[in-house]
């Protein structure tokens, strides 16, 4: 008599350790990219308070979000628009609190230090260089002064990395090209409506399907 062989996976059998894995690199993450840059900024009491350019940008959204139109201020050089719809729902449920405005932007820049670490890994194969990679920017000198402001330097990183993610799915699986393509151009034009520049990265984007 045969016995059927248990389905599944047997007791000696390596453990996944993705998922754990992905936990820690984002909490990892998490700390470096926010969680420091806004510890640092309220201790120096510079949390609330305009810093550099975004005192303009500031002026911009709060005079927008309470109804007074998109005026620039005769300061702001680049589109800002995305920013600045990223950005409304949380000062109108804050208040004006410029703190609450610069966490959304820490905790966006996260999100782009995530997309850093999938685009790395997925294209690498290989997961502690992709999250070495990502905790580099997160500590390098510009990370930390900007992810505490409402600068629009972080989250136009994080939707350029971003976008650049989803053209990598479609580059990598074919069947998925079209898709990721759209997915990707529309995602890089969120970041033109911050910053003018991040154009560059949607014209790389179609380059590279074209040639690849």
């Amino acid at each position: 008599m045969t016995t059927a062989s248990p389905s599944g996976p047997g007791p000696d059998a390596p453990r996944d350790r993705t998922g754990p894995w992905l936990l820690g690199a984002a909490l990892l993450l998490l700390v470096l990219g926010a969680v420091l840059p806004l510890l640092i900024a309220a201790h120096a009491g510079a949390l609330s308070v305009p810093r550099s350019d975004d005192w303009s940008y500031l002026t911009t959204l709060f005079r927008w979000t309470d109804g007074h139109g998109l005026d620039f201020n005769r300061w702001v050089s680049m589109t800002l628009v995305g920013q600045l719809a990223l950005a409304a729902p949380v000062a109108r449920l804050a208040h004006h609190s410029i703190a609450a405005v610069r966490i959304e932007v820490a905790l966006i820049g996260v999100g782009g230090l995530l997309a850093t670490t999938w685009l790395v890994a997925r294209v690498t194969g290989r997961r502690g260089v992709a999250l070495l990679t990502a905790a580099t920017i997160a500590l390098g000198p510009l990370w930390g002064p900007l992810a505490a402001t409402y600068m629009t330097d972080v989250p136009t990183f994080a939707i350029q990395t971003t976008a650049a993610a989803i053209a990598v799915v479609g580059l990598l699986r074919p069947e998925r090209r079209t898709a990721a393509l759209i997915g990707a151009v529309a995602v890089g034009f969120v970041g033109v409506s911050i910053r003018q520049y991040a154009v560059v990265p949607v014209a790389a984007t179609l380059l590279a399907y074209l040639l690849v």
